[in-house]
């Protein structure tokens, strides 16, 4: 299978086609070798999906940490509020959750 079979079908973020025919005529040369592409420019389709893939990861590695920041402060303020309703016990089964995550998450402030 090549390169470009296996992009067919997959888009980028703007939903423009990750394959990408390459054109049978070749441009006009300076004699200077190509110089490689940077992040603002990738030339081949498999390296410039893997940015792409790799920058929306970082940028869900960001919101998860935003969102569990959020979920800690939620969990030590209820814990706070009302201490005898809300044990590492009731909290862990209200989330889903182990009541070691609890207990991480309430004694490290």
């Amino acid at each position: 299978m090549s390169r470009d079979d296996a992009l067919r079908g997959i888009t980028n973020a703007h939903g423009r086609s990750a394959y990408t025919r390459k054109p049978k005529v070749d441009a006009p040369s300076s004699g200077k070798p190509e110089e490689p592409k940077t992040a603002t420019g990738i030339s081949d389709p498999l390296v410039a999906r893997a940015a792409e893939l790799h920058r929306q990861a970082l940028d869900q590695e960001r919101l998860a940490a935003a969102l569990r920041s959020q979920r800690d402060d939620l969990i030590r303020k209820a814990k706070e509020l009302d201490p005898k309703k809300w044990t590492y016990t009731t909290l862990a089964n209200a989330l889903d959750c182990s009541r070691e995550l609890i207990a991480v998450i309430i004694r490290n402030r």
